[in-house]
């Protein structure tokens, strides 16, 4: 950096398939946090974490013999423990539970439940605790000892009977994943985080500025974290806001060579952002005057605009003659919104 600044940190990650237990259950969310001992497959939309989230359509899924499975949540009475599993079609039997609460140990023998001739069914397993106060429970599971239907998969772990409730993730300040000159940086997720325990990316901004000196610094992701993109931008130009909240109007748009021109209304002022990635070789100017050097928001070339009505927009790409822009107006306010504006690439 060449000069100290507080900057907002934004960008997007996914989760590597290797990921920690830790890191997909801060990930997920929620009441109740579940770290398993080992997932089929490394495989994330496996994890402990999917047999807490409410939707019994997931579940924790592994292969070894045994597997253990921790539960913490905050303080309450617990009366009993529920264990909803699917056997049959690829799915073997538990052979023994094993629950440890409060400190004292209860087995479970889970063999007497069948499917009946079914090829496939749901079975639950309920331990009775008495009522004993607790914040955790430390699970393992033990699978079938002779079958070749060895995989355990777990729908839903329930606490005295109750439906898990469906995490709200997104409020969340999640830690682990970004790191800045080795400081943990906590992040919020800004498009549903969920979609990282499908194996897919998400958005996300810092949970607060962060102050750095001049000079150099290191952006490194957590364990079991791949960043795509981050990116430190001044307050003024960081825009968390989404774009399918866009409103505005354009009175015209032309291309013309290397070049597009718009008629924009931002009365509130705002950030414009070129549809583009970010190169140093994008200039703009609003009615005359040059806006300078782009900024790079959310990967694209941006510029701070000036509260104005029917500005003359014109953007053009220095290393090419013609090209197809859209440019995006993300004007600030209480909710932000946008206006599109779409040009067209000739060859």
């Amino acid at each position: 950096l060449p000069s100290p600044g507080e900057l907002e940190l934004e960008g997007v990650l996914a989760l590597d398939q290797g990921a920690p237990e830790s890191v997909v259950a801060a990930v997920a969310g929620g009441d109740i946090r579940a770290e398993a001992s080992s997932r089929l497959d490394d495989r994330v939309e496996l994890a402990g974490a999917q047999a807490v989230d409410g939707d019994p359509t997931t579940g924790w899924i592994f292969d070894e013999p045994s597997a253990s499975i921790a539960l913490t949540f905050p303080e309450r009475t617990l009366d009993s423990l529920t264990i909803d599993t699917t056997v049959g079609t690829g799915f073997g039997q538990l052979s023994e539970i094993d629950v440890l609460v409060a400190g004292e140990q209860q087995r479970l023998d889970p063999t007497s439940a069948t499917c009946d001739g079914a090829p496939q069914c749901e079975i639950s397993h309920t331990i009775e605790l008495g009522g004993v106060e607790a914040s955790s429970i430390d699970i393992t599971m033990t699978g079938p000892e002779s079958t070749a239907e060895t995989t355990i998969r777990v729908d839903e772990i329930r606490l005295n009977g109750q439906p898990n409730d469906t995490p709200e993730r997104s409020g969340d300040c999640v830690t682990g994943l970004v790191e800045i000159d080795g400081e943990d940086r906590g992040v919020r997720f800004t498009t549903p985080p969920e979609v990282l325990l499908r194996g897919q990316p998400a958005r996300f901004v810092g949970c607060v500025p962060v102050a750095l000196g001049a000079g150099s610094h290191r952006l490194r992701s957590g364990s079991g974290v791949m960043l795509d993109r981050a990116t430190l931008l001044p307050p003024a130009f960081a825009a968390p806001s989404p774009v399918d909240d866009a409103v505005g109007t354009v009175e015209s748009v032309a291309t013309d060579g290397s070049r597009v021109t718009a008629r924009v209304d931002a009365a509130d002022g705002g950030v414009l952002v070129v549809g583009q990635s970010y190169h140093p070789a994008w200039r703009a100017s609003a009615d005359g005057r040059d806006l300078g050097r782009p900024l790079s928001v959310d990967g694209l070339a941006a510029w701070q605009l000036e509260p104005a009505v029917g500005q003359e927009i014109v953007v053009e790409f220095g290393l090419q003659r013609r090209y197809e822009a859209a440019l995006l107006v993300s004007l600030a306010g209480a909710l932000g919104c946008c206006v599109l504006v779409v040009g067209r690439r000739q060859r």
